[in-house]
């Protein structure tokens, strides 16, 4: 947690405790205070004012952690809060590490403009003015907390760690990976764990209670949704495209009201519905095997051949993806919960996943493979013409590959959501799509 990021309240912070825990057994958190000094130097705090700020923020988190850990039922065992001042700032191994990180920001001028550029972020967000040398002493932060992350396997006495946070940290990403020294680092790992309030955009505030019955005394079925190219489209709030119309004309038929409560996350979508806060999903959405175990989907309205994209650049372009499963260095986009994740941990279960937000296009799965920021992704063929035709971009800047030469990894139904158990709202969707 950053000292001066005010991001970190009490209900984030116990979600990402609550998570950690409940994902991986064990915690650690970390607040770099003693390195944030020399950000807090670059806002144009004198050397004591700074300290004093950073000291003072790092006292208030862990004190509100230790509370929220006991509030929880978490075990004191499970969570190590690290102490920089007295355990990392003269420890011997830290320092060699931090020496390494410095002459690597010295010598390679990709991950010195990485680093500048992620510490001038800060700055901007400090309404504060700034200067070169004010980015170039704001850049001691990440140097030091790279420095640690690279130590802190041996700190712990483990042979991986993972750095948990809220959203992408690309130049941690991209240092893990092999982008800056062509050494990936397999003992490092990155996980982007978003609260459920995070993954969707609210339109409405209104509530309810349950469902076909409600519908039909509201006369309004309340959707969400997520924009997904020529399927559900939406601008300045007008909707259009394949999914809508279908969504649209049921709703015709029936005499109701279409309501658009909000736009989610596909990570959120059993949540959303589950919850009552809206009866359906109408953008598509494919029946994995985990979102069967937690909701309901109308029948099919088509298939969608998927398929593997891998960047021309990519080192591993050339490799089958027979080749690849076992690789723990091939980087995939995901966002989490939605098919990219569900395939790859079915078929690349020791690659590392490259973490995309919830809230972002749903080509950026695709944009992640084309930066290079992960070697590869799975999408649906069609919509990766679409996308490389709308962006003017070269036919063979991504690679299509698959298990065996033309058959797709796997097919997909594009359907409806539904909440679970509601077995006569189903039938209804169903019956209209049959029609």
């Amino acid at each position: 947690m950053s000292p001066w990021n005010s991001y970190f309240k009490d209900k984030e912070v116990a979600y990402l405790l609550r998570e950690t825990i409940k994902r991986y057994g064990k915690a650690a958190i970390l607040v770099a205070d003693i390195p944030a000094i020399s950000t807090y130097v670059a806002m144009w705090y004198t050397m004591s004012e700074a300290r004093n700020k950073a000291v003072l923020k790092w006292n208030n988190l862990k004190n509100r952690t230790r509370k929220l850990i006991q509030e929880l039922g978490i075990e004191e065992k499970d969570v190590i809060i690290v102490d920089w001042d007295s355990e990392v700032k003269n420890n011997k191994a830290y320092l060699n590490n931090f020496d390494i990180i410095k002459k690597l920001y010295k010598n390679n001028s990709n991950f010195r403009n990485s680093v500048k550029t992620a510490s001038q972020d800060v700055l901007e967000n400090s309404w504060k003015k700034f200067d070169i040398a004010d980015i170039e002493k704001a850049t001691e932060y990440l140097l030091a907390e790279i420095a640690f992350l690279e130590y802190a396997p041996d700190f712990f006495g483990v042979e991986k760690i993972a750095y948990v946070y809220h959203k992408n940290r690309f130049v941690f990403e991209e240092y893990i990976s092999w982008l800056f020294d062509w050494a990936a680092k397999l003992y490092l790992d990155f996980i982007l764990l978003e609260s459920p309030y995070e993954t969707y955009l609210s339109i409405s505030e209104n509530s309810f209670k349950n469902r076909l019955e409600l519908i039909n005394s509201r006369w309004i079925l309340k959707c969400t949704f997520s924009p997904y190219f020529d399927y559900f489209s939406i601008k300045d709030w007008k909707f259009a495209w394949k999914f809508y119309e279908l969504i649209n004309n049921i709703s015709t038929k029936n005499g109701m009201k279409l309501e658009f409560v909000e736009q989610s996350g596909y990570g959120v979508i059993s949540e959303r519905l589950n919850s009552g806060y809206a009866d359906i999903f109408c953008s598509p959405v494919r029946p994995t095997k985990t979102r069967r175990l937690e909701m309901f989907f109308s029948k099919s309205f088509f298939k969608s051949n998927i398929f593997a994209y891998m960047n021309k650049t990519s080192h591993y372009s050339e490799k089958s993806l027979n080749n690849l499963r076992q690789n723990k260095e091939l980087r995939i986009a995901v966002k989490e919960n939605d098919i990219h994740h569900d395939i790859a941990k079915e078929f690349f279960p020791n690659a590392r996943l490259i973490w995309v937000p919830q809230l972002s296009d749903i080509s950026e799965v695709l944009k992640f493979v084309i930066d290079n920021r992960a070697d590869m992704t799975f999408w649906e063929d069609n919509l990766v013409e679409q996308y490389i035709k709308q962006r003017w971009l070269s036919n063979n800047i991504v690679i299509k590959k698959s298990f065996t030469k033309n058959d797709p990894i796997i097919v997909y139904d594009n359907c409806f959501a539904l909440p679970r158990w509601e077995f006569e709202l189903k039938k209804k969707i169903d019956e209209h799509i049959s029609n």
